[in-house]
């Protein structure tokens, strides 16, 4: 049949052409909004809040203090004096507090190339760290440009605070043997150098921090945004279990007179508890950072202030005690306050793997202080 007027025809196929190209283009554009959403989306979960708001800030702080120590202690070697030792030895004191705020990213990069090691040797308990900076000053001609390629153990803090506080510290003033100021000097721009790599790692253009900040189904490191989640649960639970069993129990013992404060860490510079209350302080930021609590229902967020409650009791505990760490384990006033701030950490973060974990659906496996 002839079509009478074939202009029609030419209309309708045209029409349909139109209507199948818009069909094409909205798909088109509703695949590209969606690709934006879930972009968008990849973009603002734990790892960015926690890349930006707090490993950036922290590391900065640590590098920072890291650079301020190294210059004074260049100041002291070059003009040895009593006023320069005690000025090297406050950068210090910052140095550990910065130190503290930073031991909760115990993952990625600050465990890549051992660098949590070589920044804070501990634990040690064979004492290898005193053993091999005792050796290096005795000998007092080591070549200390290849400091940062040796034993883990000379690189950190542990070993700088020997060498500031230890035995024979005061020697530090005297002009005529400059070796263990030179030391000390080359073990903080160690210190330096591994906090800045740290840092950098951080950085949004690297591939850990890439994946980290919008995990990627076909990345080695995280490939869903609960993987991330599950990193920043182990972080708080590494640090609780570390702060606890590795730094304060070793020096309790079973009691009073079997009480060792020399087995805990800074004890000579007397910032023992210091450090402890600056790691458990990053734990409150970073859990706060995380923003869990905004992501649990209105009845169920009391898991999270209880968390922050215990932190909180443990600090305070710890910030009361006055007496030097090397006695204060031993004094029963001060041990009771050890001990209570010992087991609001061990609640809080009994409470984090019972019950958060499991409102937020996740599922932790081994820490790092127990192996992957």
């Amino acid at each position: 049949m002839i079509e009478p007027y074939p202009f029609l025809h030419r209309l309708r196929v045209h029409a349909d052409q139109s209507r199948g190209q818009l069909w094409q283009l909205a798909v088109a554009l509703l695949a590209a909004t969606l690709i934006s959403i879930h972009s968008a989306s990849a973009r603002s979960i734990t790892g960015e809040r926690v890349a930006e708001s707090f490993a950036l800030p922290v590391l900065q702080d640590l590098l920072e203090a890291a650079g301020e120590t190294e210059g004074k202690l260049m100041r002291l070697c070059e003009a040895p004096s009593e006023a320069a030792l005690t000025t090297a030895r406050d950068a210090f004191s910052n140095l550990v507090r910065a130190w503290g705020r930073v031991t909760i990213l115990r993952f990625g990069p600050l465990t890549s190339e051992n660098r949590f090691d070589r920044l804070f040797f501990w634990p040690d308990p064979r004492g290898i760290a005193l053993r091999q900076v005792q050796q290096v000053l005795a000998k007092g001609e080591a070549d200390l440009s290849g400091l940062g390629e040796g034993s883990v153990a000379l690189q950190g803090l542990p070993a700088l605070e020997f060498v500031l506080f230890g035995t024979g510290a005061s020697e530090m003033t005297n002009a005529d043997d400059d070796f263990r100021c030179r030391m000390a000097h080359a073990i903080a721009a160690n210190i330096v150098s591994v906090a800045t790599e740290t840092r950098d790692s951080w950085r949004a253009d690297t591939e850990f921090s890439r994946t980290f900040r919008a995990p990627d189904p076909q990345s080695d490191l995280y490939r869903t945004a609960n993987e991330v989640d599950v990193e920043v649960i182990k972080a708080l639970t590494t640090l609780f279990q570390y702060v606890r069993m590795a730094e304060l129990l070793p020096a309790m013992g079973d009691s009073l007179e079997t009480a060792r404060g020399r087995r805990a860490p800074l004890w000579r510079s007397m910032l023992t508890f210091e450090l402890a209350a600056q790691q458990l302080t990053a734990a409150n930021d970073l859990l706060r950072t995380a923003g869990y609590r905004s992501r649990l229902p209105e009845e169920r967020r009391w898991v999270v202030d209880t968390i922050r409650i215990e932190i909180e009791t443990a600090i305070r505990l710890l910030s009361e005690i006055e007496t030097d760490p090397q006695n204060a384990f031993g004094i029963p006033d001060d041990r009771n306050n050890i001990a209570f701030a010992m087991s609001a950490v061990a609640r809080a973060d009994t409470i984090l793997l019972r019950y958060l974990t499991q409102l937020l659906g996740l599922y932790v496996g081994f820490n790092a202080l127990e192996g992957d």
